[in-house]
């Protein structure tokens, strides 16, 4: 068979249709085939605030490369530096906890805040957060309606150094541009708006960590910034998809010298569902 490969998607009557070719190891193949359905819409939204000389991903935790949790799965705790994000509070009371299980699947906890005081999950299998958002706040005046008074963090246990998403204070949703696909779907990027104040900066979409290259498997396009542009879209000619179970992020590579800018980028797709 001289095309071993056949792996592809197609669409039908608003129906995903996902081909694979299967090597039945004597010469022959078989075509396994699994319909699925287009999903929601769906963006990410990823920002720096502090670029550090070379590179640095596109998040507002505090180190340059964003931890990855236990593969085997975890429990975390979550906390505010500001004793006015609690349940009885004038601003967050609660957070939502998007994240992956160790069996890869999408799941999502609702946690209650106690301020300045640690409080568990109740999940123990987490593998990877995904997202991390207010969902509940208090009756205070201004802004404090739709923000958190501090910054709220989900770290690993007896660890707050070691953050793997956090909310900055002022907001009501985590800015992390880490991202694991979900079993069962895929993502499809088909926008993107990237915005900087530091020249010379290039943003790399990949999904492997190490992959910086464009003939490495995980690259998936890179951006430069040219200072003083207004952000614009960049529309994919063919969106960029994304299979389950792959980590995707953002990464920031600056000149040296250039260090302290901000960077942020929102991403536009689709999670199709995949049977």
């Amino acid at each position: 068979m001289a095309n071993k490969t056949l792996d592809g998607f197609f669409t039908s009557g608003g129906d995903i249709i996902k081909v694979k070719a299967i090597d039945n190891g004597d010469d022959t193949y078989s075509i396994a085939t699994a319909k699925g359905t287009a999903g929601r819409s769906a963006q990410v939204e990823g920002q720096a605030d502090n670029l550090p000389n070379g590179e640095g991903d596109v998040w507002q935790g505090n180190k340059d490369s964003i931890p990855l949790p236990n593969p085997l799965g975890q429990q975390m705790e979550v906390f505010s530096s500001s004793a006015n994000d609690t349940l009885l509070g004038a601003n967050a009371r609660e957070v939502a906890i998007e994240y992956i299980d160790v069996d890869g699947y999408a799941q999502t906890e609702f946690l209650e805040l106690n301020g300045t005081t640690a409080v568990q999950t109740v999940a123990t299998n987490i593998i990877m957060v995904n997202d991390f958002y207010v969902t509940k706040n208090g009756d205070g005046t201004f802004n404090n309606k739709t923000t958190a008074d501090g910054d709220i963090c989900i770290c690993e246990i007896g660890d707050n150094s070691l953050m793997y998403n956090v909310i900055k204070a002022g907001g009501n949703k985590s800015l992390s541009t880490l991202r694991m696909i979900p079993k069962g779907t895929a993502y499809n990027i088909d926008v993107v708006i990237v915005s900087g104040d530091t020249k010379g900066v290039t943003i790399i979409f990949r999904t492997n960590q190490s992959d910086t290259d464009v003939d490495t498997d995980g690259f998936l396009f890179r951006i430069p910034i040219t200072i003083g542009d207004s952000p614009a879209p960049i529309n994919m000619p063919t969106p960029i998809r994304i299979e389950e179970g792959r980590i995707f992020k953002a990464t920031a590579f600056t000149p040296q010298g250039s260090s302290g800018g901000t960077v942020s980028y929102l991403i536009g797709g689709r999670l199709d569902t995949i049977v």
